[in-house]
């Protein structure tokens, strides 16, 4: 249904891919609504998800742009090997579920779900073309209810109502995906015939072949909740791709599905519930005297056998115990990674807050494990927030994740509260000098003490030529347009010098380079360069994200969220390894480096009314520094 074509997107030097519609496909299509319902699914944020970058209607041609995945899909991977590893098989199904859940949650439907939609990346599945029927049939239709009589998807792997031309909802996109898992293990879809039509005919009147029939080492339990995807009636299915991703078993435990949802995002808030109330049932039973090693040790060694680390967790807040007690040593290998913790100056108390489920963090227990220098911890696999307490210091949290069986050192430094280095984070090691950054992004009432200390008068602060819209201008001229709505010094948003009101701990936005680089100048600093925004932002690791690699809370990790600036702080759990505060979304911020020959500058981080994808580096931006 499309041309596509390789392209190199010169503003940033990266590689995308331009799908073209054919006129014949979208002849009847708005080329307003298109984009518009295109826009719709560039909001789709998720790590199993491929974003669409831009959109257009030159013409009489619909296009669309992704980001270039440089493996093959997994109909090249199909034709080329056949039936998959039953780990391989259940490992893509299981994130091309969460992808779905995740969509689903937000009311949004794929409508053309197969393998040649699904690409490979590294050993991971990431689902494309999300949105595009949507767009097409919507566009056409002019509702968000998909007409009676007509469809948009492919034969072979839509759902008996999609083929009818019913109404279609979540329940569509399940069968679509059962059909792709049934082909992953069995090297066939469960549905076939000499022509189009007769394979639409199997698929509305013929059940299909249970799983284990074809394939015997197939675990019951997936051959069981891939059949029950597959049935004919959208009621005698899960209602979500989240349900049907909570009854695949987990990859290398067996029969048994995954009953917690706390080991999938966006699983059921029905098993939600089940979660909290074992939780509370723990604590209930265990709190306020010790609770039978044995027991508590059973409990431990079944969560660990399927890998439930948030379950073991659970059970030993509720015991009021931890890892590192030496009576849990016997399931210490099977549930811990090890956590060391220096601090400069020694002494500080270490506390963790467990991070997931992350829809409930505001109400998880703080575990004192012992001041600085930490020895080695063993502690539940899993992400952590750590927080450094020392008398007469700034108190510092940061993120960490744990693997199961690995050891982190970490060292972190602890400003004095009273000192001029209040407020600030310490950055040491990698490439370049160690270095200090503002915990949090320059709120509107800092910038209001600039303005009123006089700095838009300081000539020192300024330079003494600038550029301003593309024209070289001198220093008074430049300060001249550096000027509120009533025509007062300050940032563009503002009126009569002020900020608007309730906005004081909000950062301050509608600033232009020459105004932050003066602003960092009077407190005493410089603008960060792009070296050391990004070791800020993200230290030595390769995770895409502050946080790490988790995208499918970003809506409680940062703001990203279409609704205007919040205060600074407003998202402990998106914090940088460092401690720096809002590095991803909020506002965007300047750095100190321009490319060579250009008087242009670069913006870092993405903002509130972005998507989260602009947090990426290939993402950064350039602007005129007026």
């Amino acid at each position: 249904m499309s041309r596509l074509f390789r392209a190199t997107e010169a503003s940033l030097n990266r590689t995308v891919v331009i799908k073209v519609l054919p006129p014949e496909l979208t002849s009847e299509v708005s080329a307003a609504r298109f984009k518009q319902e295109m826009e719709f699914a560039a909001r789709l944020q998720h790590p199993h998800i491929l974003p669409v970058l831009a959109a257009g209607a030159p013409g009489d041609l619909l296009y669309y742009v992704m980001p270039w995945v440089s493996g093959e899909s997994l109909r090249h991977r199909l034709e080329r090997e056949g039936p998959l590893p039953v780990a391989d098989a259940l490992r893509l199904l299981t994130e091309v579920a969460d992808a779905l859940a995740f969509a689903h949650d937000q009311g949004i439907i794929h409508r053309d779900i197969k393998p040649a939609n699904i690409l490979l990346e590294g050993r991971h599945a990431v689902l494309a073309d999300f949105g595009i029927a949507r767009a097409i049939m919507e566009a056409r239709t002019g509702s968000r209810l998909t007409g009676t009589g007509s469809s948009v998807g492919t034969p072979g792997y839509m759902a008996p109502e999609q083929l009818a031309g019913d109404v279609v909802d979540a329940r569509a996109d399940v069968y679509a995906l059962a059909v792709v898992g049934y082909e992953m293990l069995a090297g066939k879809p469960p549905f076939a015939g000499p022509t189009a039509q007769a394979v639409m005919a199997a698929h509305l009147t013929e059940p299909p072949r249970p799983l284990v029939e074809l394939r015997p080492e197939v675990p019951k339990a997936l051959s069981d909740a891939i059949s029950r995807a597959l049935s004919k009636s959208p009621g005698d299915r899960f209602l979500t791709a989240g349900q049907f991703a909570a009854a695949l078993p987990q990859a290398g435990s067996g029969e048994q599905p995954a009953s917690y949802p706390s080991s999938r995002r966006r699983a059921s808030w029905a098993a939600a519930a089940v979660v909290l109330v074992l939780a509370i049932l723990a604590a209930w039973r265990w709190a306020g005297s010790r609770a039978d090693t044995k027991e508590l040790l059973a409990h431990l060694g079944t969560a660990a056998d399927s890998s439930r680390f948030d379950d073991a967790a659970a059970i030993l807040a509720g015991a009021g115990a931890t890892l590192a007690e030496p009576r849990f040593e016997p399931v210490v290998p099977r549930l811990a990674g090890y956590l060391l913790v220096a601090s400069v100056p020694p002494g500080a108390e270490v506390q963790l807050i467990r991070v997931s489920p992350v829809e409930s963090f505001a109400t998880h227990p703080v575990q004192a494990v012992g001041k600085t220098p930490m020895p080695l911890h063993a502690v539940v696999a899993g992400e952590y927030l750590v927080r450094l307490i020392a008398s007469g210091r700034d108190t510092l949290a940061f993120p960490v994740t744990l693997a199961l069986g690995d050891t982190l050192r970490l060292a972190r430094q602890l400003p004095p509260a009273d000192s001029a280095l209040a407020g600030m984070v310490v950055v040491d090691g990698g490439p370049g000098p160690g270095f200090l950054a503002g915990r949090f992004e320059v709120t509107n009432a800092e910038y209001a003490r600039f303005i009123d200390a006089g700095a838009y008068r300081d000539t020192t602060l300024w330079p003494a030529a600038m550029t301003v819209g593309g024209l070289a201008t001198d220093r008074e001229a430049g300060l001249g347009r550096f000027v509120d709505r009533t025509g007062l010094p300050g940032p563009r948003g503002w009126n009569g010098g002020k900020f608007p009101d309730g906005k004081a701990d909000h950062p301050v936005t509608g600033v232009s380079w020459y105004e932050a680089a003066a602003y960092a100048r009077w407190a005493g600093g410089t603008l960060p360069t792009a070296a050391q925004w990004w070791r800020l932002a993200l230290a030595d690791t390769k995770q895409p994200f502050p946080w790490g690699g988790d995208g499918a809370t970003i809506d409680q990790r940062a703001n990203f969220g279409l609704a205007g600036t919040t205060a600074v702080g407003s998202h402990p759990l998106g914090v940088s390894p460092w401690g720096a505060h809002d590095m991803a979304g909020n506002v965007r911020e300047w750095l100190l480096d321009a490319p060579p020959g250009s008087e242009q500058h670069v913006v870092v981080g993405g903002a509130w009314q972005d998507p989260s994808y602009m947090f990426e580096q290939s993402h950064a931006e350039l602007f005129d520094p007026g």
